[in-house]
């Protein structure tokens, strides 16, 4: 942070669970790429997938806001590579496996002192209680090695703002007085934690997205006008299409990803 306050290059953000399948790359592809992006002048960043089983990167073959890395879990040099990720002066966004893999990037990062040079750590969640006590235990086994470390929950795949207390029971607590909140999140973290978090809604938009290639962010920043192709196109269901991608990428940019960029923003500072 330089004299004005103001946030500047060389961010590092790692999105890590020991649970697969919670939306990690979406998470890091969606969220924390375009904020990077965003921050770095809109010049492309640094993009290290961790991961030597699942490649879900591969979705965003166009995309312009990154530029990709692979790094293999397997590698003997896995604690001395990840140091010189973090260490580096770029930003970068570091998106890691589920399962083993997590707890073998942070034993690397714990190892090598790395840790040290992360701002930032999104955790994502589906609303599952399995998902919820991975998420836990992911949040646990990092604040153990560094208790002052930044971390940020993501409520993944919310289907309505208005009901994400009762979506999300085993992060919030039982908020209709039915069940206990036995292993909520809430009985665990921090007042500030547990209000910082970022919703990320369901929406098509994300999923198609991906068979474009790009993110939310990027097509909802294109400039172009598809009205026109609407009406001259031979065939017009594919520029309808298209116009409805266009206009429901700006939406949810401006209702979802301009919020969820505020609060990583405010956590960074704080």
């Amino acid at each position: 942070i330089n004299l004005q306050g103001k946030i500047v290059a060389g961010l590092k953000i790692l999105t890590i669970s020991t649970k697969g399948g919670v939306g990690k790359s979406t998470v890091s592809m969606q969220l924390v790429a375009p904020y990077l992006f965003e921050k770095n002048g809109q010049m492309p960043i640094a993009y290290y997938e961790c991961d030597d089983t699942n490649r879900d990167i591969n979705s965003y073959g166009a995309t312009a806001i990154i530029k990709r890395n692979l790094v293999s879990i397997g590698s003997p040099m896995l604690r001395e590579e990840l140091f010189d990720i973090v260490a580096q002066t770029n930003s970068a966004c570091i998106d890691v496996g589920g399962n083993n893999t997590a707890k073998m990037v942070i034993d690397a990062l714990d190892e090598s002192g790395g840790l040290h040079f992360i701002d930032l750590v999104l955790i994502p969640t589906l609303d599952g209680e399995q998902d919820m006590l991975n998420a836990l235990d992911t949040y646990k086994y990092i604040k153990e090695i560094r208790s002052d470390i930044k971390i940020i929950f993501v409520l993944n795949r919310v289907k309505e703002s208005a009901f994400v207390y009762q979506q999300f029971d085993h992060f919030f607590g039982d908020s209709r007085g039915v069940f206990t909140n036995f292993l909520c999140a809430k009985e665990y973290l921090l007042k500030e934690e547990i209000n910082s978090h970022i919703d990320l809604l369901e929406s098509d938009v994300i999923r198609y997205s991906r068979r474009f290639g790009l993110t939310v962010y990027e097509i909802a920043n294109l400039k172009k006008e598809y009205i026109s192709e609407i009406v001259q196109n031979s065939d017009p269901k594919v520029a309808s299409f298209k116009h409805y991608m266009s206009r429901g990428c700006k939406k949810y940019h401006h209702d979802v990803l301009n919020p969820s960029f505020a609060k990583i923003e405010e956590k960074l500072r704080s």
